[in-house]
């Protein structure tokens, strides 16, 4: 990628680029790992290099739970962000993981899924200092969207460099991790279990995002939001080591990932080129189920996937499909709220969620199958974003 495009908007660095979210300086924080006045700032900006960090959500199958964390985007389809985002206490991967582009308020206008995942370790809590993950995205969301380096720098240099540094991730204190906040000049004190401590504000949810300076012009990332916070047990993070600004915000270093990092950067390994096609719910209805219809050498039908008001849903059409889909919704089989419309009538499954043959345009309506008129084609590629929406 060329400078111009990873250079695009940095001149502008500032608070300016950001909506005024500081907390006063008289309110005091009570959230472990921000001591004293809380020095976030709320981020709104789409520009860069803001735009290249990514809210994760991972569901983890064995605590039933989903686990939001911050990613951010350093190649055309790379992504780094933290080990412990992506896997369970046993180092088995999380299903379901989804990264959300321009997270604000709450609202992404879409998320992406990844084809490959790289862990720095699958024993993360005893393994701290491999804390990292980089993360093969179905989309080459950089193209578009910019991304920033990688530098590998002694940990005394950084100290040497003072609050000059910025933190960013999407804190579940902060606006309940509805957008990211950015700590804008905080600073690097040293070394302990290979990781560097900073006074940079952090808390649950920012893990994986990136603490980032500027080099030659450029925002490059230095270390990832790893660690720190009170632990379950009600103990501290390091144990023995004095609770304090300068001694309990642990970040994996550079050194440890940034090989890898070049290693993946402008290769295509992890690559799937999988089909996906996202739909969204904008409108007023509770809850959507959608069908798709799509031709690959006969048409076919898959459905259904419910989709959530203001959220979105993935349909996967599988690896190098390219060509026309179409797209069928309502709110339940006897409602008369439906959307479609086009001049396509296909035969879909109701009560199994399969790809069913729809070589004849009609069907007998029955417990299991129905007629649903389909709306306007649209066309689809792998590796691209495929977006059907509801309105």
């Amino acid at each position: 990628m060329s400078n111009l495009l990873r250079n695009l908007a940095f001149s502008a660095l500032s608070l300016s680029v950001l909506t005024c979210g500081k907390k006063p300086a008289s309110q005091q924080s009570k959230v472990q790992n921000v001591f004293g006045n809380d020095d976030r700032t709320k981020v709104t900006s789409t520009d860069y290099p803001w735009r290249t960090v990514v809210k994760i959500f991972s569901y983890n199958p064995s605590t039933n739970q989903w686990i939001g964390c911050t990613g951010t985007l350093v190649g055309p389809d790379l992504l780094l962000t933290a080990a412990q985002c992506l896997q369970d206490k046993k180092g088995n991967l999380n299903t379901n993981t989804r990264y959300y582009v321009n997270y604000i308020d709450g609202v992404s206008p879409f998320f992406v899924e990844a084809d490959s995942v790289w862990l720095g370790t699958t024993n993360y809590e005893n393994e701290w200092e491999n804390d990292w993950a980089l993360v093969r995205l179905n989309v080459p969301l950089g193209d578009s969207m910019g991304y920033m380096g990688v530098r590998s720098i002694p940990t005394s240099e950084l100290v040497d460099l003072g609050a000059t540094f910025t933190a960013v991730g999407y804190a579940g204190d902060f606006g309940d991790g509805k957008s990211a906040s950015a700590h804008i000049g905080c600073s690097i004190f040293g070394e302990d279990l290979e990781r560097f401590l900073s006074d940079c504000e952090v808390s649950r949810g920012a893990s994986g995002g990136a603490v980032f300076g500027t080099f030659d012009g450029l925002p490059e990332i230095i270390g990832v939001v790893s660690g720190g916070e009170l632990q379950e047990d009600g103990t501290y993070f390091p144990p023995g080591v004095p609770y304090s600004r300068s001694t309990t915000n642990l970040n994996t270093k550079a050194s440890q990932f940034v090989e890898k990092y070049l290693e993946l950067k402008d290769s295509t390994e992890g690559v799937t080129n999988n089909t996906i096609l996202t739909i969204c719910n904008r409108s007023q209805t509770p809850t959507i189920r959608a069908a798709v219809a799509y031709k690959n050498g006969t048409w076919f039908t898959k459905g259904w996937t419910n989709i959530k008001q203001n959220t979105c849903e993935n349909v996967h059409l599988g690896a190098n499909y390219s060509g026309e889909v179409r797209v069928y919704g309502d709110s339940g089989r006897f409602s008369d709220l439906k959307w479609g419309g086009g001049d396509k009538t296909f035969c879909v499954g109701v009560r199994k969620d399969f790809d069913v043959s729809s070589d004849v345009t009609d069907c007998v309506d029955n417990d299991d199958f129905y007629n649903a008129n389909f709306g306007a084609p649209l066309m689809v590629q792998p590796r691209k974003v495929n977006n059907w929406t509801f309105n």
